[in-house]
């Protein structure tokens, strides 16, 4: 039996300088990675699933109500980049009626995409902001609207509008909608997309998958809602008491079930798709995969999962990645400077180079040779700072006042306290380890070159790729 696949991905919310009030180079730096990241993990889903269907449930842009036309146009070519579409346009324009045909290659044609408004592109409630939301037309669609695919309907609805007295109309739009499609026939099963979860008490258990331990409770303030109101929430399920919900908005995985009475009394299922941006606050982000096949409401009244199934899709957590990255770092810096360190003190064996034994010989004491033995001078002669300074004049023999030959112990004596022996010995232990640290540092960075041009390569080969 054919089937008709559609990837559910909520919430992409590009970032801008709303996200976290970042401005030149950080903004880019942000910008530039959260669009690798979605537009690669994009490029897998498309290759990988090969959707018919991509259904995006809102918050395409994180500041895209506050933007105005020249800059929210800048930012739609970003978010067309990411989800490759072609320029001009945000959609194609193949037909939505039938699933692919049996054999046919899904990844020869490109997915079908369909847009739900959400609160970041357009407002909420009371605050909608009336030209975003007339933009947001123009652009992705009407914000009510249905479909059939594989006698399935999916109703794209605008929940943001609910109670709007400001702006009464959206409200009343809301509601003709919904009056509309509940006086249609129900053949076929209703599958709901919306931005914004449906109402349920506070506290309600969101399930295994959810990796925030906290529920979906009712809380609202400036341009957000975390839920739909109760009595709209009861109107929304009982005109058009749909098979399954799909809702996004909170940003991490959340299953219920909302109970319905009849006749016939329904359970009903509703899947809070998580975000798909690695900047929405959760670790794993993710997207969810709906299989449709034909059907009809006989069937799925006898068998409530015949017609439809749902996977959920996790991404590989960035934030994870960059961890590993800088742990793997850090051990790859700490063995390279233990094995550089060893080399270097083994070929050294606390020996200087010609170069630097020459530099301590002409720049030291002019009394050594080039092989660093001292040489007999004239005793007259005078070195160092004070002029015939007899503490500065180095000698092989001294004599004392009475001009008698000092004993050898004596003249090691006298030798440990000249001060231009224990100059030039301090300065050839400093000359010692500055050779030390140069040729080490040399060989460190040859040997962290080897290790990273490699991935080096592969980090530059696979962002120009993507990009």
């Amino acid at each position: 039996m054919p089937v008709y696949r559609i990837a559910i991905v909520a919430d992409p919310q590009i970032t801008d300088q709303y996200s976290y009030g970042q401005t030149g180079l950080r903004l880019s730096l942000t910008n530039f990675i959260t669009d690798q990241y979605a537009r690669k993990n994009y490029w897998y889903l498309e290759s990988l699933q090969q959707p018919d269907m991509v259904i995006i449930l809102g918050d395409l842009f994180d500041g895209g109500r506050h933007w105005g036309d020249d800059q929210w146009y800048t930012e739609l070519n970003r978010f067309r980049r990411i989800f490759r579409l072609p320029v001009g346009s945000v959609g194609t324009d193949r037909p939505l009626g039938s699933p692919s045909p049996a054999g046919a290659d899904r990844g020869s044609t490109p997915p079908t995409f369909r847009y739900v408004a959400g609160n970041h592109d357009i407002g909420v409630s009371q605050s909608v902001i009336l030209p975003a939301l007339t933009r947001f037309q123009r652009v992705f669609g009407p914000v009510n609207y249905r479909l059939t695919v594989a006698n399935h309907t999916l109703v794209i609805l605008d929940d943001l509008s609910f109670g709007n007295t400001v702006l009464p109309e959206l409200s009343r739009n809301t509601t003709r909608f919904l009056d509309e499609v509940a006086t249609e026939s129900d053949s076929t099963l209703r599958l709901l997309f919306t931005h914004i979860p449906l109402y349920r008490p506070d506290g309600t258990d969101c399930g295994p998958r959810r990796h925030n331990n906290t529920p979906i409770n009712q809380e609202s303030g400036f341009q957000y809602q975390n839920l739909v109101l109760e009595e709209d929430t009861a109107t929304i399920l009982t005109k058009l008491r749909p098979a399954v919900v799909f809702t996004g908005d909170d940003h991490d995985q959340c299953l219920i079930h909302h109970e319905l009475p009849g006749p016939p009394p329904r359970r009903i299922p509703e899947y809070t798709v998580g975000s798909f941006s690695m900047a929405g606050g959760n670790m794993f982000p993710s997207y969810t995969l709906l299989t449709l096949t034909s059907g009809s409401q006989a069937t799925f009244l006898s068998n409530s999962n015949a017609t439809w199934a749902t996977q959920l899709c996790e991404l590989p957590s960035q934030v994870l990645i960059y961890i590993t990255y800088a742990l793997t770092l850090v051990l790859t810096l700490a063995l390279l400077l233990w094995r550089t360190f060893v080399a270097v003190q083994y070929q050294s064996d606390g020996k200087l180079t010609d170069r630097y034994q020459l530099a301590a010989v002409e720049h030291i004491d002019p009394t050594l040779d080039t092989a660093g033995v001292r040489i007999s001078v004239d005793p007259g002669t005078s070195y160092g700072r004070s002029p015939a300074s007899p503490n500065c004049q180095p000698f092989r023999e001294a004599k004392d006042d009475d001009h008698n030959t000092i004993s050898s112990d004596d003249e090691a004596s006298l030798s440990e306290e000249d001060p231009a022996d224990y100059i030039y010995q301090h300065s050839r232990q400093i000359i010692l380890r500055r050779a030390f640290l140069i040729q080490w540092g040399r060989a460190f960075g040859w040997a962290l070159a080897r290790v990273a041009v490699f991935p080096v390569i592969a980090f530059v080969a696979c962002t120009l790729y993507f990009w």
